[in-house]
């Protein structure tokens, strides 16, 4: 017979910490793959949150292209003596080939004033885009010098 203190015998007392020697091992495999479905759900919707953001910022940067080129082609319109606008169509050279311009002279009820719409035209996306300006042009007379 074993000595004990207290005069119980070792061999009987059991201690246990509260946890079922079975869960000691490992997670089950059940828990792996609902884990997985969860990580690869969670990267599949970064990776489409990430490409709708690429694609916003391509159609933002060609729609900005497309205002800077406006406003360069009003500016040069803006230069041409009053009586010499009109109508006509155009591109922006080499530099931009994905662009093209149209621009619509039209009078007005006063004499002295000209509506031009000016479109900026690219393609994008198998998609035709466009941007639409519209500004009135007064005649400011010739200065003679």
């Amino acid at each position: 017979m074993k000595k004990s203190i207290a005069g119980i015998r070792p061999d009987f007392v059991k201690i246990s910490l509260g946890k079922n020697p079975k869960s000691e091992f490992g997670f089950t495999l059940l828990e792996v793959v609902i884990a997985l479905v969860i990580v690869v759900v969670g990267l599949v919707l970064i990776s489409q949150a990430f490409s709708i953001g690429l694609r916003a910022v391509r159609v933002s940067d060609k729609a900005t292209i497309a205002r800077f080129l406006a406003e360069q082609k009003i500016t040069e319109i803006e230069l041409q003596s009053f009586l010499a606008l009109q109508s006509g169509t155009g591109d922006f050279g080499p530099d931009y080939p994905d662009f093209t311009w149209q621009m619509n002279v039209a009078t007005t009820q006063l004499d002295n004033l000209l509506q031009i719409n000016l479109t900026i035209s690219w393609i994008e996306d198998n998609t035709t885009r466009t941007l639409t300006i519209t500004k009135l042009i007064a005649d400011r007379g010739e200065i003679s010098s």
